[in-house]
């Protein structure tokens, strides 16, 4: 009797034990208290800036070329948003050469007449050397990485010559690769310069 009843009792811990396994495994397999890795979302690790080109970006089979004919115009501007200082640069001649102005700011609004075609050709030289010409119509940051700026720039660009072609381009925050924004703001600037010191010599 004895011998029975130790058997009856070693089978129920034998069967609670099993049980007890089974119901853990359970919950485990069913996302019960058993903790769960967290997954973080991952940043890039320079955080790189998505650059969204808006406009009439060229395609392979519809590259821009070149525009034939003397420069006529360039505008140039860059403000910041906070810190930066305001640029603003205007080359511009007549169809037929007899009238050029170069307008600029220094302390207030400077307008010189009578350029000379070099500054014109130099800035031209830029823009085919850059290739500026393939600029998209604007550039910009994704809406996400636009909202976390605590400081930033916006810039435009706009070129016109005799034969009734253009270049228009501006953005926020972000520009085109290449060194052409920079090699014009710096012709315009140097040539703003020496107008500036040229007055004061007198």
């Amino acid at each position: 009797m004895k011998t029975k009843l130790f058997l009856l009792m070693m089978t129920m811990g034998l069967l609670s034990l099993f049980t007890g396994c089974k119901s853990k495994k359970a919950m485990a397999d069913e996302g019960g208290d058993t903790p769960m890795p967290t997954v973080l979302p991952v940043m890039p690790q320079d955080e790189k800036v998505i650059v969204d080109e808006v406009g009439d970006t060229p395609t392979p089979t519809e590259q821009r070329t070149m525009p034939q004919g003397r420069l006529l115009r360039v505008e140039y501007s860059f403000q910041g948003m906070r810190m930066a200082p305001f640029r603003d640069f205007d080359l511009r001649r007549s169809a037929d050469g007899s009238k050029s102005t170069f307008s600029f700011h220094h302390v207030g609004e400077v307008n010189i007449d009578g350029v000379p075609d070099s500054l014109f050709d130099a800035a031209r030289r830029i823009i085919e050397e850059e290739r500026m010409y393939e600029y998209a119509s604007s550039y910009g940051l994704s809406p996400e990485i636009g909202q976390r700026m605590l400081d930033g720039y916006r810039w435009s660009f706009d070129a016109e010559f005799e034969n009734n072609e253009s270049i228009s381009s501006s953005g926020r925050h972000v520009s085109p690769e290449g060194k052409g924004l920079n090699r014009m703001e710096e012709l315009l600037s140097n040539a703003a310069k020496g107008y500036v010191e040229s007055t004061l010599d007198r």
